[in-house]
């Protein structure tokens, strides 16, 4: 993998019953879209029109508050919890451009 280039969401359930709620994954990659999987910078959410339900990166060893609107990712990946129906979700990362998801 490169150097980290681009901070990416993807909604990761398209089928749930309950259409407000949105689990996704949050990953940082390369130019090419290739992993950076030591990547392990702080992320933080905006959710303008919803609500954050929970957050994580699946590190064993972390301690971080479920409910928050940041987190460190571990081996390049995060996951979050949103309550919306239609709206957005914003991610920031220091030296990356912002990413945004509608949901």
């Amino acid at each position: 993998a490169g150097k980290p280039g681009r901070l990416m969401l993807e909604d990761a359930i398209a089928e749930i019953e309950d259409k407000n709620l949105h689990i996704v994954n949050v990953s940082v990659t390369d130019e090419a879209g290739i992993l950076i999987p030591d990547y392990a910078e702080m992320i933080s959410f905006d959710a303008p029109d919803g609500m954050i339900l929970g957050i994580g990166n699946g590190d064993p060893n972390s301690h971080h508050e479920q409910r928050a609107n940041a987190i460190k990712l571990f081996h390049g990946h995060a996951q979050i919890i949103v309550c919306a129906g239609e709206g957005k979700l914003v991610a920031h990362c220091d030296g990356l451009q912002d990413a945004q998801l509608y949901l």
